[in-house]
Order: structure tokens, then C-alpha cells, then sequence
């Protein structure tokens, strides 16, 4: 249901106009007959997404390659701004990849059509991504410091 819930979001922000093309990043589960971007393309075909502004990326396995492909593609294609779209508890890594990594981008929270179950687990996962991801930094030389707004959400690592 999580990747329904991006995808539909994802879809309802190209209906909008706000984005001319869909990129769709994830992994694949051995175990699944489809990955991860593939099912999100059906879901969007489904919904009347033109083929053509459809972009595959199979190479987002994890949140730090996802945003590395955002880069090469928004490079190549001339993309300015991005819009990307995840769960509420992921969105903070994701601004802090994407300003590590030079990208103008703006996150938007998946509507969720039901509540997660697994949500306690996925928030647990996230703090310990937060850790990994500022340890991988601190080992890079890059600088670790985190700049939180008053609610403790945007996070920047600078």
C-alpha cells in the first residue's frame, strides 16, 4: 500500500501540472514478479500517465543512490527544481541527500490512504539511516552538522 499511496501522489502532482516528467526509483525483491519503479509505472499507466513522461530507475536501491540518479537525470535533462515524494518519516533524509548533493528539491508527503502498521518499525529504521548517513559524511569529510526548525522536521546536514 506505501508504494500505491507515493505512486497516487506522485500521479496527483503531474495531473496538477506541477512536473512534466515522473521518475520512479526503487529496488527489486527477488521474490516480486515486478520492481519496484516497474509497479509504480503500472499504477501510473493505469491512471492515464502518458508512457513518455514515464522514467524508470532501477537503480534506487536505498535513499543515497536514489537522489544520486536524481542528480545525473536532472543534469542530463536540464532539471532546474524536483519534486520528490515519499512517506512523511522519510522526507528529512531526503532534503538533506538532495542538498548535499546540489539539487533544488522540494518533498512532498505521500497521502496515505490507510495507516501504515509497520509505521513504528519504518521510523526506527529511519533514525538508524540518520545515524549511518552522518557517520558516512563525518567519514567522507564532509560536515555533519544538522540544522532542525522549531518542530524538529526539515532537517539540513550543511
Amino acid at each position: 500500500m506505501a508504494l500505491y499511496d507515493r505512486t497516487k501522489t506522485a500521479c496527483m502532482l503531474f495531473e496538477q501540472g506541477l512536473g512534466k516528467r515522473m521518475v520512479f526509483s526503487g529496488g527489486r525483491n527477488p521474490a516480486a514478479p515486478l520492481s519496484e519503479p516497474q509497479a509504480m509505472e503500472k499504477i501510473a499507466l493505469d491512471r492515464g500517465i502518458p508512457e513518455d513522461a514515464i522514467i524508470l530507475d532501477e537503480r534506487g536501491s536505498n535513499t543515497f543512490a536514489t537522489v544520486a540518479s536524481a542528480k545525473a537525470l536532472a543534469r542530463r535533462h536540464g532539471w532546474r527544481r524536483l519534486l520528490m515524494v515519499s512517506h512523511d518519516y522519510h522526507l528529512s533524509r531526503i532534503s538533506a541527500l538532495s542538498h548535499r548533493a546540489g539539487l533544488v528539491a522540494y518533498t512532498v508527503p505521500a497521502h496515505e490512504t490507510r495507516a501504515l502498521t509497520m509505521k513504528p518499525y519504518y521510523i526506527q529504521r529511519e533514525i538508524a539511516a540518520w545515524i549511518y548517513y552522518y557517520l558516512k559524511g563525518v567519514q567522507e569529510g564532509l560536515p555533519g552538522v544538522l540544522i532542525l526548525d522549531k518542530l524538529g522536521m526539515a532537517v539540513t546536514i550543511l
